[in-house]
């Protein structure tokens, strides 16, 4: 190759050099470009995630954390007699602790037991005993058809003014309880119709409500005589709470003498009444009679609140006597050491905790 040869071929190299050079500056410019662009991407998403965190903190601060809210636990009460048998004391005594409610059966004008023991109901209250009251016509002076004509206000208006002198607290009331089986054993001395006891319940309801509006005024019913409470279930204007009284009598067989198979079936037609309108269902009586033996009878009284809290029972109060005549029952467990399963039973379920704390 001569010296001009050289020359360009020296040439040819530098231009293809610097088209080399060229081209990796554009690259690397590109590249650049890109970093550039990705930064600015980054940037761009961590300020989007720091606003995002800000903006769920700003959040939180507005939102009040929810505060423990109470699950009921269903109530378990007693009835060991009136108030001259000092039953929450006797109740204490055996079990080491209160009913959570506790009955009275008051009674007709001008009888015994006519009017309200304040001093015993407060005594219930300040305990955080709920006090379970009915006032029964039997033996008294007006008739329901009375009581709905409005001719029996007065009295009415008594047990009214005293139900409104009591302490603060629940108190659960009717009248007449059990009506229908009271009427089937011809302890009215007058015609007593399912109409006229509706109107009568309606106007007590009234009354006692005025005068204190946060009584639980209850529909109180036996429980067998089916097609009359349905009949009155529908004339009655809107109940606080259905009560019913159901049992285990000494001639009951089979599922019929669990718990569950004693309150199954009643509670499942109660809820299928036209007239039932979700109310709180109670059992203002209920046992087993003890003819069943000690065993039988511990078994039906074991671990009730969860059992009652499955068949949606908002309360249950235990008639805890030995009782004769019309609906006769040995079922008094607390207050005798003779049935020891059953009353550690009972004891058992009724010391089990009143109410538990959950999150919302």
């Amino acid at each position: 190759m001569n010296l001009a040869d050289t020359f360009a071929q020296h040439d040819a190299d530098d231009a293809a050099r610097d088209a080399a050079l060229t081209e990796a500056t554009a690259i690397n410019s590109q590249l650049n470009t890109d970093v550039a662009n990705l930064t600015r991407t980054v940037a761009d998403r961590d300020a989007t995630i720091a606003d995002l965190r800000a903006r769920i903190v700003d959040l939180e601060t507005q939102v009040p954390t929810p505060e423990p809210v109470e699950e009921f636990v269903p109530l378990m009460g007693v009835y060991l007699g009136n108030h001259s048998e000092n039953p929450d004391t006797k109740y204490h005594d055996n079990l080491g602790t209160y009913p959570d409610m506790s009955t009275q059966y008051y009674q007709a004008d001008q009888k015994p037991g006519w009017a309200i023991n304040a001093a015993a109901e407060n005594a219930k209250l300040a305990r955080g005993i709920i006090p379970n009251l009915t006032v029964s016509m039997v033996g008294g002076k007006w008739t329901h058809a009375q009581v709905a004509a409005g001719a029996a206000d007065s009295w009415i208006d008594y047990w009214a003014t005293q139900l409104a002198a009591l302490d603060k607290g629940e108190i659960w009331f009717t009248f007449d309880h059990e009506f229908e089986v009271k009427r089937n054993h011809d302890l009215f001395t007058w015609t007593a119709t399912d109409e006229d006891y509706a109107a009568a319940w309606n106007r007590w309801k009234s009354r006692i409500k005025a005068a204190r509006p946060s009584v639980k005024f209850t529909y109180w019913y036996g429980y067998s005589r089916q097609g009359e409470i349905d009949h009155i279930g529908s004339m009655l204007n809107s109940p606080d709470i259905i009560t019913l009284d159901p049992y285990v009598f000494s001639h009951h067989t089979g599922d019929a003498t669990t718990f569950e198979g004693m309150a199954g079936p009643k509670l499942t037609w109660l809820r299928a009444r036209a007239w039932y309108a979700g109310q709180p269902i109670a059992f203002t009586e209920y046992a087993i009679d003890k003819t069943f033996g000690d065993a039988k009878c511990a078994e039906f009284y074991t671990n009730l609140r969860p059992r009652m809290a499955a068949l949606g029972i908002h309360a249950a109060i235990l008639f805890s006597r030995d009782k004769s005549g019309y609906g006769a029952v040995q079922a008094n467990v607390i207050t005798t050491d003779t049935f020891p399963l059953a009353k550690a039973a009972y004891k058992a379920s009724a010391t089990a905790p009143h109410r538990t704390l959950k999150e919302s």
